[in-house]
């Protein structure tokens, strides 16, 4: 029996602050239209790169996969939720 072992640098993989919500001392300060499209803007490309991510990782077809530069086990599910399951319909945690 062969096991397929993978491993992955996911870069900077951390939890993003929701700017639309309420969080800790009360709403988010107003911003400016160009503060909310850079946000926007990183926001997008982060996207793009997480979806990127989890195509790489997925065509490896790995039966154990390591990644590295994790936050933690919240953003770690954030992105199974959002971008692995969605793509391959399989659940990893």
């Amino acid at each position: 029996m062969s096991i397929r072992i993978a491993t992955f640098n996911v870069e900077n993989l951390m939890e993003r602050f929701d700017f639309t919500e309420e969080r800790g001392l009360g709403k988010a300060r107003s911003r400016s239209k160009k503060d909310t499209r850079k946000n926007t803007h990183i926001i997008a490309h982060e996207d793009d790169a997480r979806q990127m991510t989890a195509a790489a990782i997925a065509d490896c077809h790995a039966d154990l996969f390591c990644l590295q530069e994790v936050e933690n086990i919240r953003a770690l599910e954030d992105f199974e939720g959002d971008y692995l399951t969605p793509l391959t319909g399989l659940v990893y945690l």
